[in-house]
């Protein structure tokens, strides 16, 4: 349990740690600055699985398939610009996948974290209500705004927050790291209140900043309308958006201690009040599952969203309104463990090719992958993953790192298996008009 100096001991009871993986191929920004010269692309290519890759017509880059700019699914966006992850990946799921389980969820998905990649669905675009499912936003609003250090006063809007809580009293001043546990391992309501509060200053404007990094993260269909998920007119989301709610979450590391957290206590800042709490998740410890979030209201169900980590694969589960939601999620997990396989194909930040950059400095620019590329594989699939290459050339200078210029993909026959953005390695200049003339002058 954790003392009064906020030091976490070793009776808390928590989930092994995992390992750095990245889920958003859609995530902007490249390690390395300016400048950095690209890895060597006949290298880098030919260390691919050649035995699952089967060279297409091309550029001459090995087993790439290179497409003109109109093979494009949408339109690259303007750098800065947020690139949401839901238009990268397949939003069916996978073909060649032997029966899924039968579940008793009204709605349903099972996703493999690192790709996005969907390996089951059932209903899983149908907007329903999420109880305290909704809290997954709530603790990434408090970890991503919030310092954990901060100290909250709680008000009576807080304290008198209906069913589930922390046990929350009108004026006591609590860590704002003890509030983030009591949302998510006891699923406190009164806790969600006072975040929002200490976050945006009222639960409306707390629930606008909500709606808004939803959107921000591809949490398309949902509407939130309170911190803490009891029913509310118009308080609805869906199980893929769930799905990515809780992808992102789990990339942040104090979210990956907190919901995966058995037990462990709180206290009041002035260390006159402590309580000990429990998480409501029933499964944590059970099949490799490592938290996320439970709910339960009379308009919502059941619900739960889980993860399970195994052999380096982790995969998130969502199952809305269940009969059994503990079986149920059990089940997928299980299932989606048989059912795939995952073969990595590029790293993030492996050269995959150039485009001509017209007007620059410079006359082409290196692309890299944003992100790893990760096909995951059916194990009763015999069609060979190939790797697809659709960039945007030429482009026009000024280019700047991290601007995206096409996408890459692993495909198996005509399915779409995995994708990532390709992007420019470095900054282009545009050059000057006067250099052009200097230019032109001297070679006559």
């Amino acid at each position: 349990m954790r003392g009064r100096t906020g030091e976490r001991a070793g009776r808390a009871v928590t989930a092994r740690a995992l390992g750095v993986a990245v889920l958003l191929a859609a995530a902007a920004g490249l390690a390395g600055g300016a400048g950095a010269a690209p890895a060597a692309a006949p290298a880098s290519l030919a260390d691919l699985p050649v035995a699952l890759l089967q060279a297409g017509p091309g550029d001459g880059a090995g087993p790439f398939r290179v497409e003109g700019p109109g093979a494009l699914p949408h339109h690259l966006v303007p750098p800065g610009v947020l690139r949401p992850t839901p238009l990268l990946f397949p939003s069916s799921p996978l073909p060649g996948l032997p029966d899924p389980p039968a579940i008793r969820a009204r709605a349903a998905i099972l996703v493999e974290w690192r790709t996005g990649t969907v390996l089951y669905a059932r209903r899983a675009d149908v907007r329903v209500h999420p109880a305290s499912t909704t809290k997954i936003l709530t603790a990434i609003l408090a970890l991503e705004r919030g310092s954990l250090d901060d100290v909250v006063t709680v008000s009576a809007r807080s304290a008198r927050t209906p069913g589930s809580s922390m046990g929350l009293t009108v004026g006591m001043r609590v860590p704002l790291e003890d509030l983030v546990y009591g949302l998510l391992v006891t699923s406190g309501n009164d806790a969600a209140v006072a975040i929002a509060e200490h976050l945006a200053g009222s639960v409306e404007e707390f629930s606008r900043l909500m709606n808004r990094r939803a959107w921000e993260l591809g949490a398309l269909a949902s509407t939130f309308r309170n911190p803490h998920g009891l029913t509310a007119r118009g308080h609805k989301t869906t199980a893929r958006d769930l799905a990515t709610l809780a992808g992102h979450a789990l990339e942040l590391p104090r979210f990956r201690e907190m919901a995966c957290t058995g037990a462990t206590d709180v206290c009041s800042a002035d260390g006159t009040w402590e309580r000990v709490l429990f998480n409501t998740n029933r499964l944590l410890g059970t099949g490799q599952v490592e938290g996320i979030k439970t709910g339960t209201t009379g308009a919502a169900g059941d619900c739960l969203v889980a993860s399970a980590m195994r052999d380096g694969l982790r995969l998130v589960s969502v199952v809305l309104d269940a009969g059994d939601r503990w079986a149920d999620t059990l089940a997928l997990l299980e299932w989606g463990y048989r059912a795939v396989s995952f073969v990595p194909l590029l790293q993030a930040g492996e050269y995959v090719g150039s485009v001509a950059a017209v007007g620059g400095v410079t006359p082409r620019v290196a692309g890299l992958a944003d992100g790893p590329l990760v096909a995951p594989v059916p194990w009763a699939q015999d069609a060979p993953v190939r790797v697809e290459l659709s960039l945007e050339d030429p482009v026009r200078a000024p280019v700047r790192q991290g601007q995206p210029l096409g996408l890459v993909r692993a495909v198996a026959g005509d399915t779409v298996l995995a994708t990532a953005w390709v992007v420019a390695a470095t900054d282009v200049d545009r050059e000057r008009w006067w250099r052009r003339i200097l230019g032109r002058a001297a070679i006559r």
